[in-house]
């Protein structure tokens, strides 16, 4: 919750004290994901009892680049699967995915993160770093096999 009282996150996880040493219980770092994409889930589990997440298409890892006067890390792609949303996109092998919809992406898994928690058909803008400079790619999200 926030200051205000308003639910902000799920809890999902706790990490606890690792080890055989006979221990148990939280060490204070808790993970959460959004609220809205719990009500996102949860409205499609009403709906027909099964879930599904958005699909962007792309194999990625951390990476890093320069336009010349700044440096940024984010999602690198080194591969689109055919017949995806990626795909159907202007999003090259190489470019570096540093945020969609001006939410920052610092990696592969941010980048996962952020899709997933998007809705299937919306559409976003990926600001991506390619030949030194920051572009913007536009890509409509799928799920899986569309």
């Amino acid at each position: 919750m926030d200051a205000a009282g308003q639910v902000i996150g799920i809890n999902t996880a706790i990490a606890g004290i690792p080890g055989g040493s006979g221990q148990v219980g939280s060490i204070g770092l808790g993970f959460a994901i959004p609220s809205s994409t719990a009500m996102m889930i949860a409205e499609q589990l009403q709906e027909d009892g099964t879930a599904e997440h958005s699909f962007l298409g792309v194999t990625s890892t951390d990476g890093s680049a320069s336009d010349g006067e700044a440096s940024y890390r984010g999602a690198e792609v080194v591969g689109i699967e055919p017949d995806s949303p990626a795909a159907g996109s202007d999003l090259q092998d190489g470019d570096l995915i540093i945020g969609v919809d001006e939410i920052p992406v610092g990696g592969a898994a941010a980048l996962t993160g952020v899709v997933r928690g998007l809705e299937i058909g919306s559409s976003h803008q990926l600001e991506v770093v390619r030949d030194g400079t920051v572009q913007t790619v536009e890509v409509t999200l799928g799920t899986r096999g569309d």
